[in-house]
């Protein structure tokens, strides 16, 4: 019974971790852990896109994000009116429906660019809030995404199974030291009689 709890332990540690990193693993696909970046907010506040990484602001001006080390007025620099640039990467933004997107309700105005990534596709929303300030929103995927939770959970088993043993050292070295006390005690027991 004493050696059937202590593989006990090992394997609830293993499972614990392969399903805490399956868990992790399937949340970072679902786009979980990405978030907003704040771009700033241009010169007079932006009102609307006018293009991607071309905003409007309330007075009529065209301000482009354009980020360099040490920029001024958060990188954004007034410009003209953009010209069409159809990149040969840029896929119709129905492309990547299959593709977690966050919630826009508390913006006025959004842009979507869905474009390919490697083998894979990668998604960049920029939205305006209320206030005028603009974020950026970016997410990828490729064709290995799906195996992610499963890589995840065998990292997971074995970092548990590791865990599992510096624990079950521990509590073999506590559970040898009571021997070695109780031990000692009937020595003590047995010299004195």
């Amino acid at each position: 019974m004493y050696i059937v709890k202590r593989v006990g332990l090992l394997v609830i540690f293993l499972l614990a971790g392969a399903v805490i990193m399956y868990i992790y693993g399937r949340a970072s696909m679902d786009g979980a852990f990405v978030k907003w970046e704040p771009l700033g907010k241009p010169p007079g506040s932006a009102v609307k896109f006018v293009a991607f990484d071309y905003v409007q602001t309330a007075s009529g001006d065209i301000y482009q994000y354009d980020y360099k080390e040490g920029c001024i007025d958060d990188c954004w620099v007034r410009s003209a009116a953009p010209t069409p640039d159809d990149s040969e990467y840029d896929l119709p933004s129905d492309a990547c429906s299959d593709l977690p997107a966050p919630a826009l309700d508390n913006f006025v105005d959004s842009r979507t660019v869905c474009e390919l990534y490697g083998v894979g596709l990668s998604m960049t929303i920029e939205a305006i809030d209320k206030k005028g300030f603009v974020y950026s929103w970016r997410y990828g995927t490729s064709e290995w995404d799906s195996a992610i939770p499963w890589v995840s959970s065998f990292i997971g088993a074995a970092a548990g199974l590791m865990i599992g043993l510096i624990v079950l050292l521990v509590i073999l070295y506590l559970d040898l030291l009571k021997w070695l006390q109780k031990r000692a005690k009937q020595k003590g027991v047995s010299a004195q009689a």
